[in-house]
């Protein structure tokens, strides 16, 4: 069914070469005419989880409080601006989503694609790959990278227990957004 790749653990990937194997991803999938959900809808997913403090139970009343603005005034941001949406695959983080192989990186696992502008999937990677990215709209990227940490942060508190890396992540999410200016 598919070509087998061996994964390279531990080896590093160039930021360079990850923007490269992002930009001929999106080049790719941009003709894909299939049905895919709006960027936001995972976002949307998030706003609902905050507005329910059982999905959340470890999360602190003032911070499902700060996560919630937060979540109304980055929704509000994105709701206003306008950009030209495309297939994206939606989570493409080092952490499991980009196989290193010899040869290029490999994207995998596509549970996330959506549609949206780009910058959403640069927001899933180290900022030094947006800047080896040929074209980056770099308020747009802020923004969606303050959005991102929203949802990487709500996901976290629904399951803080389940690994002591989701748990530093939903801490390590919620004191970037709060260290960030709130627009």
């Amino acid at each position: 069914m598919w070509e087998y790749h061996e994964h390279r653990e531990g080896w590093q990937l160039p930021s360079a070469l990850v923007a490269d194997a992002l930009q001929a991803f999106h080049k790719a999938f941009r003709p894909f005419d299939g049905h895919l959900v709006p960027f936001t809808d995972h976002v949307d997913h998030a706003g609902k989880v905050l507005g329910n403090s059982s999905l959340t139970p470890k999360l602190a009343v003032g911070d499902r409080t700060f996560l919630r603005r937060r979540y109304e005034t980055l929704n509000e941001a994105v709701a206003s601006l306008t950009f030209e949406a495309q297939p994206l695959h939606g989570e493409p983080h080092l952490d499991g989503n980009v196989l290193r192989t010899d040869a290029d990186p490999l994207l995998i696992d596509f549970e996330a694609a959506c549609l949206g502008p780009t910058e959403w999937d640069l927001t899933a990677l180290p900022h030094v790959v947006a800047a080896s990215y040929r074209y980056v709209d770099w308020p747009l990227l802020d923004l969606l990278s303050d959005l991102r940490s929203l949802t990487v942060a709500t996901w976290c508190w629904m399951q803080p227990e389940r690994a002591p890396e989701v748990e530093e992540a939903a801490h390590h999410h919620l004191q970037r957004l709060r260290a960030r200016p709130s627009s």
